[in-house]
């Protein structure tokens, strides 16, 4: 016949139990519910904002942008040093029409020219100083070519500064721009220098065949305020294309 031991033999299991359960000021399951609560928030949010980029991602990019004259202008995306061909051209053009084309007035007013040279009182006209902001100024570049402008004028047959003489440059021909490199284009322009006295041509016109060396900037032109100066606005005016010619050279034919 089995005989059952003594309950006092088997071994006291409640305080193991008691081990298992959490005491009421254990903060380990407050802690861990937290995080989860936590986790869930965070990942509701990020949901949140992977939905609005998606949304930013398909939304088709803006095409029309309205200046602050009231015009608008149609846009493309392209990369920051791409330039369309065309702006390039008129780039080129306008440069050099302002640069070569000297009168003696201004608004009906003679035209004081701007000294580039103080030791020589070398003078250029005016329009020309403002469309040398288009020039490069690494080492100086720019100033070097307005000194050579300014000789240039002086040794002209008609007297620009005398009131009565006056060019032209007369543009035949823009190549289209020769891709250098990334952001750099070279543009080759024919053209003729046409020289007046009192209104009348003088001799036969001069060739003036030159090559542009373009390169876009990244810096574009800070909005002008109405207290603008002059300088500034010239400097606006000259760079608003956000290119910049590094260097001209006479043409050569290949």
């Amino acid at each position: 016949m089995r005989t059952i031991k003594n309950s006092s033999n088997f071994p006291n299991h409640e305080a193991e139990y008691q081990g298992i359960i959490p005491a009421p000021n254990n903060l380990l399951p407050k802690f861990v519910v937290g995080s989860i609560l936590l986790h869930l928030v965070t990942v509701v949010i990020l949901g949140f904002f992977a939905v609005v980029l998606y949304r930013l991602a398909i939304r088709p990019s803006p095409t029309l942008v309205q200046t602050s004259s009231g015009g608008a202008l149609t846009v493309n995306q392209a990369e920051s040093s791409y330039r369309d061909p065309t702006l390039i051209k008129d780039f080129v053009g306008q440069t050099a029409q302002t640069l070569y084309s000297w009168s003696p007035k201004i608004n009906g007013e003679l035209d004081p020219g701007v000294v580039i040279d103080k030791d020589s009182e070398l003078l250029v006209t005016t329009p020309s100083w403002e469309a040398g902001f288009s020039l490069t100024e690494k080492k100086g570049y720019r100033t070097s070519f307005l000194t050579q402008l300014a000789r240039f004028q002086g040794k002209l047959p008609i007297k620009i500064w005398g009131g009565q003489g006056n060019t032209f440059l007369k543009i035949n021909h823009i190549g289209e721009p020769e891709t250098i490199q990334k952001g750099e284009w070279k543009v080759d322009l024919l053209a003729y220098l046409l020289l007046f006295d009192r209104g009348q041509l003088i001799g036969q016109a001069i060739p003036f065949n030159k090559t542009f060396y373009v390169k876009a900037i990244d810096n574009p032109p800070l909005l002008l305020k109405d207290s603008a100066t002059p300088i500034q606005k010239a400097i606006w005016n000259s760079r608003s294309a956000q290119l910049e010619i590094q260097a001209i050279t006479d043409f050569e034919d290949d």
